[in-house]
């Protein structure tokens, strides 16, 4: 043997200690990815996402149909038809509005206002846990960080903006929080109650990527113990022009390094990682997935533009990545590229890798490389940290699967020469020392690249007990349900074998948490369990599962030996649907009502007529019945022109009980005489109304007013000689002071005469009709909007708006423009230029409603030219303005006319010419306001009534006639010159834009009249619902309990509120602030999901209510509905009696002023109730 050169045996031992020592400082370096999660178009897991790579498949298409739904919905909320946007294609997620809220203890209202990127992560981190066989509460209050890589304008600034668009106001605030940026992150911290550093990254399209080398690097520096990387990439809402930034491809598909490159496409998708560092996860017994070698970060410096990608800034970041991971970059067997198939990109991108490459070795195509994104599309943001995902399930399945898209190679690059080579067919990877890397490069200029390896060998454990635990827990029993079962198919997979009894037995029992509702079961092995589980399953659907547990503590588990992470089902998230469209489009179904004639009860006993004294206006036959019930005096007055005139004279101080105005039945004459006669009555009677009132002879006045057949829809008549005085009788009450005014409606028969005489001088409700001798009310109903609504014409047809340059008409023509329509007739009395972008072609003629010769005319041209007419809009007319009082004449052509005879001369062209054979809908708008009695607006009512009754009779002609009741427009048309939007008590203003929500609902309905707003509940109580002339159909529900209005409470003596009363309003209040349909007055509301944000929210509508009774603090300290109802009421109580009161009071026991300070007030009330 020779004799060995001792120098050389001590280089030789010093070169293999360095090599050792380098070893241990790379592993020490390293950091391990342990948990998982994902959401991919087809893919929930590696597993899914490998399959659907491996089989070249691209999840590229349109969107789902509830998507695009949604889409329609929020555009047609802010006023955009379906031909003004498009939707992109791409790799979209199914479905994004899934959340499970009560998991996380959130309200509804606030999950439908959250961004679903913020949701989806929230939801993602909680499943990267689980996956890593970790319970939540194993590293609550952990120094783990969380690091998430976010565009911050992207997604959620669009859902913001959406929000800030369509949501009220006094809404708009409790979305804030679910749409920053910064919260993203924070709030995964705060909702696993993590105490590591907290970051949002921004690079734009390596942000995800940055992310996770930011969170390995405070791992390595020991600012965190581990930590949680995710990002997602969602689009609320695909509209093509809301992202389309100039690198997309003409089909939306992605083809890197092919020659027909000409783009990137778009994707969705999220991904979880959780991370600890190597050496731990080993000692942790951890189910390890790969390990992170080393990573770097740069940036492009100054280049040609600052989007452009910078190949040397590439090269070096490659350079860095690979020192930083001290590896030999020949043994890279993989990359996974940016790879955006972009003309420019594709050509650098492999310049910058063959750069890097040659400082180390002059190899050719030894190195694969590939893009994701061919499969899944550019996923922004989180392309990097799918691209990781890729790369563990490649190593996984020890195969990368090979590129999509890929034909011919880009001829800008010479793959022959280079030492990569894009993958056509599957790659095998070696199942030790594989290293491979991901490169992401951001458009702000950001480069990053991470170097991975697969995870370290781990013999399975395989301890024999004779019996294992097994814990089964969910937050509920549908949830459990679903664990039981994804747990018993994992167990009949491939995945369950590399996994000892053991091992499941031991993550299931110190890897999970436990809720409500659990399961514990026993077995020996896998066969039993999995027999055990299926049974279990079967029993719970039975409902007869006595293993159950609810509401337990959890059983306590004893562990024998080490405790071991491994990756089993994760929790079973519960599919949800949160999408703050749906919450706004049940409130727009809110928004429609019909006034239906329902029977009235009669709730109290009928008083007879005894010593009642009226002067009766009728024809003799009517007086006759009259006289024969009326057992008091009774004067009577032919019903003849100035009969109501006449009645001054044989108005006396004697106290008769009031008049009575009875319609004859007539001949039916034409509308235009029948409105003269009545347009002559009203001027009698608010003539009669002057006189009283200037002469003093009346302090009050009753009167009657009995009508034949104007109700047609009751009364089976049409007779309107009763129209102008049954119209403004509320605006008479409302105008003359004490003046008490009834209208009954009859028939001909002489049972609704005998009910009218028997109930005359104590008439049950304002307004009622009589048919049969049965009497009937109106009755405002909350209606549902037809799902289906009218699709607007695109063809040669047209539509006509009279009144198009109001403000109604003119929306409405924006509406229609908007909406397709190619030909809009816009008519009003003298031509006006049309203002306002449209593609359609409005076309303005001169026409005077008033007129029957100008009408006609009109039709003539458009019959003439063969203009078919599809629709017809009647907004015509103008707002009233004058009281009772100053009226000279009744009458009105501008504000009555256009609306009476304007739509009958409509109605007779209708009847007449081919054009409008083929008519769809007549439109008449009309306004809620007449049922209020406005004053000023007496005019305004008669024309509006008239259209009201009118419509009914069209319908029965077969003509499509709706009249409209429209709430107050509080931005265009009269409403908002007149300001009644201030005046309205029934119905909550509108603005023109949530008018047109509900607009293509009114051009197919079957109802001859609709009232269309919000109704102000509200302000509505048992006091002001006798106001109205009908019933609210649904006010037990939803109308306000008496004296509601503490906003108008301005004087002590109000009587106050019961505090069942008070809990009901604030039980309203949380409910439709929280979107919660089932809240207890006991609960915490605390406890009921939400912020700060909307707890405020909640104080701020109590103290609208209630002001000044309970501060915020008070609430966070008796934070349910009963407490806080108490501390209201004790404080209105003590202000229920004022000084004056108290004053009384004490005269009432005897004591005066001077002895007043001397006894308390509750001794004084003592004393008085004794």
């Amino acid at each position: 043997m020779a004799k060995m050169d001792f120098d050389s045996l001590f280089q030789t031992n010093k070169h293999v200690a360095n090599v050792a020592n380098v070893e241990e400082k790379k592993r020490d370096n390293q950091v391990a990815i342990i948990g998982v999660s994902l959401n991919f178009p087809y893919a929930k897991n590696l597993d899914e996402i490998w399959n659907v790579m491996m089989g070249k498949v691209e999840s590229y298409g349109e969107l789902s149909k509830q998507r695009k739904k949604d889409c329609e919905d929020v555009m047609g909320l802010l006023g955009e038809s379906k031909d003004q946007y498009n939707l992109l294609t791409g790799c979209f997620l199914k479905d994004i509005s899934q959340f499970d809220e009560s998991y996380f203890g959130y309200t509804p209202r606030e999950s439908e206002y959250m961004s679903p990127t913020q949701r989806e992560l929230l939801q993602g981190a909680v499943l990267a846990v689980y996956d890593a066989g970790y319970a939540l509460s194993a590293i609550k209050g952990s120094k783990t960080g969380v690091y998430v890589g976010y565009i911050g304008d992207g997604d959620g600034g669009q859902y913001l903006n959406m929000l800030k668009e369509i949501l009220p106001s006094n809404r708009k605030s409790m979305a804030v929080a679910g749409n920053l940026a910064s919260v993203i992150a924070g709030r995964i911290a705060y909702e696993l109650d993590l105490h590591g550093p907290v970051s949002v990254i921004d690079t734009a399209c390596s942000s995800s990527l940055v992310a996770l080398h930011t969170a390995v690097q405070a791992i390595q520096r020991g600012e965190c113990e581990q930590a949680l990387v995710g990002s997602a990439k969602l689009i609320s809402f695909p509209i093509e022009n809301d992202y389309v930034i100039g690198m997309e491809s003409k089909d939306g598909r992605t083809r890197a390094f092919d020659d027909a490159a000409s783009g990137t496409g778009t994707g969705e998708g999220m991904i979880c990682l959780f991370l600890k560092p190597l050496e731990k996860a080993k000692q942790d017994h951890d189910d390890i997935y790969a390990v992170i070698m080393g990573s770097s970060v740069n940036h492009d410096g100054r280049t040609m533009g600052v989007t452009a990608p910078n190949a040397d800034a590439q090269e070096k970041v490659l350079l860095d990545a690979w020192n930083n991971a001290k590896i030999d970059p020949k043994d890279i067997c993989y990359i996974e590229t940016h790879g955006t198939g972009t003309r420019l990109g594709d050509p650098i991108e492999v310049t910058g890798l063959e750069h890097a490459f040659q400082n180390y070795t002059t190899k050719k195509q030894f190195c694969a490389i590939g893009a994701m994104k061919t499969n899944f599309g550019h996923l922004y943001e989180a392309s990097g940290l799918a691209g990781v995902v890729k790369l563990i399930a490649s190593m996984q399945h020890g195969i990368v699967p090979p590129n999509a898209n890929f034909e011919k190679p880009n001829g800008i690059i010479n793959f022959i020469e280079s030492p990569v080579y894009v993958m056509d067919e599957p790659l095998e990877l070696p199942k030790e020392n594989c290293i491979v890397g991901v490169s992401s490069f951001g458009f702000s200029g950001t480069n990053c690249h991470v170097v991975l390896t697969n995870s370290p060998k781990e013999e399975i454990r395989d301890e024999q007990l004779e019996q294992y635990k097994f814990l089964f827990s969910a937050h509920t029993e549908t949830a459990l349900r679903k664990e039981l079962i994804d747990f018993g198919e994992w167990l009949e997979s491939k995945e369950s074998e590399k996994y000892s009894c053991a091992d499941i037995s031991s993550t299931l029992c110190n890897g999970r948490d436990w809720y409500q509702y659990g399961i514990v079961l026993l077995a020996s092995n896998k066969e039993e369990i999995f027999i055990r589980v299926k049974n279990i399953i079967r029993q719970i659907d039975a409902q007869n599962c006595e293993e159950l547990l609810v509401g337990q503590a959890k059983p306590v588990v004893e562990q024998k030996g080490n405790i071991a992470h491994i990756h089993l089902p994760v929790y079973p998230i519960e599919k949800k649907r949160h999408w703050f469209t749906d919450a706004y489009q049940q409130k727009t179904k809110r928004m429609l009502h019909t006034l239906d004639w329902v029977k009235y009860c009669e709730e109290t006993e009928v008083v007879e007529n005894t010593d009642a004294t009226w002067i009766c206006v009728s024809d003799k036959q009517d007086y006759e019945k009259i006289k024969t019930a009326c057992q008091g005096e009774l004067i009577w007055q032919e019903f003849e022109k100035d009969a109501v005139k006449k009645l001054v004279s044989k108005i006396t101080n004697k106290e008769q009980s009031g008049i009575v105005i009875c319609q004859p039945v007539t001949p039916c004459d034409s509308i235009e005489i029948q409105m003269e006669q009545s347009a002559e009555l009203a001027e009698e009677l608010i003539g009669l109304l002057k006189s009283l009132e200037q002469s003093g002879l009346r302090k009050k006045l009753s009167i009657r007013i009995v009508s034949k057949g104007l109700f047609g829809k009751v009364t089976d008549g049409a007779d309107y000689t009763m129209l102008y005085p049954v119209a403004m009788y509320k605006n008479i009450v409302n105008e003359f002071a004490d003046v008490d005014i009834k209208v009954v409606d009859t028939d001909a028969s002489k049972e609704s005469m005998d009910w009218v005489v028997k109930h005359l001088s104590h008439l049950p409700h304002f307004l009622l009709a009589v048919h049969l001798g049965v009497p009937y009310m109106q009755r405002l109903q909350t209606k549902e909007a037809a799902s289906e609504t009218y699709e607007v014409s695109k063809n040669n047809s047209s539509y006509l708006v009279f009144g198009g340059s109001g403000g109604i008409g003119h929306t409405i023509i924006e509406y229609l423009a908007k909406n397709g329509a190619q030909n809009i007739i816009s008519v009003q009395r003298k031509k006006v230029c049309f203002e306002g972008e449209t593609n359609s072609n409005v076309v303005e003629y001169a026409c005077d409603l008033t007129k029957r010769s100008d009408v006609t005319a009109l039709f003539e041209q458009l019959e003439k030219k063969q203009i078919e007419i599809k629709g017809i809009f009647h907004c015509a007319g103008a707002a009233g303005g004058t009281m009772l009082h100053s009226l000279e004449e009744v009458n009105s052509k501008s504000i009555i006319e256009p609306k009476t005879f304007g739509v009958s001369y409509i109605a007779e062209a209708i009847k007449k010419y081919q054009c409008l054979k083929n008519l769809e809908f007549l439109i008449l708008n009309s306004s809620a306001m007449i049922h209020m009695g406005i004053q000023g607006q007496a005019q305004y009512s008669v024309g509006n009534t008239f259209m009201n009754l009118y419509a009914y009779e069209l319908r029965k002609e077969g003509i499509p006639a709706c009249a409209v009741d429209w709430a107050a427009w509080s931005d265009v048309g009269m409403a908002k010159d007149n300001e009644f939007y201030k005046q309205d008590m029934l119905l909550e203003n509108l603005t023109s834009k949530e008018a047109m929500e509900i607009f293509p609902a009114l051009l197919t309905t079957d109802n001859a009249n609709l009232v269309v707003g919000r109704i102000h509940y509200d302000r509505i109580d048992e006091t002001t619902e006798q106001m109205f002339p009908f019933q609210l159909g649904d006010r037990q529900e939803k109308m306000a309990p008496k004296h509601a209005k503490a906003e108008e409470r301005e004087t002590e003596q109000e009587i106050y509120y019961e505090q069942n009363e008070i809990e009901e309003r604030i039980l309203h209040i949380v409910k439709e602030i929280t979107g919660r349909g089932k809240v207890q007055k006991n609960d915490n509301l605390l406890e009921l999901g939400g912020d700060s944000i909307m707890f405020s929210e909640i104080h701020n509508e109590i103290d609208t209510m209630f002001p000044k009774k309970v501060t915020i603090s008070q609430m966070f300290v008796h934070p349910n509905i009963q407490e806080i109802a108490k501390i209201i009421f004790d404080k209105q109580e003590k202000r229920e009696i004022n000084s004056k009161e108290k004053e009384i009071v004490m005269e009432s026991v005897g004591i005066g002023k001077q002895e007043n300070e001397e006894i308390s007030l509750e001794d004084a009330i003592a004393l008085l109730e004794s």
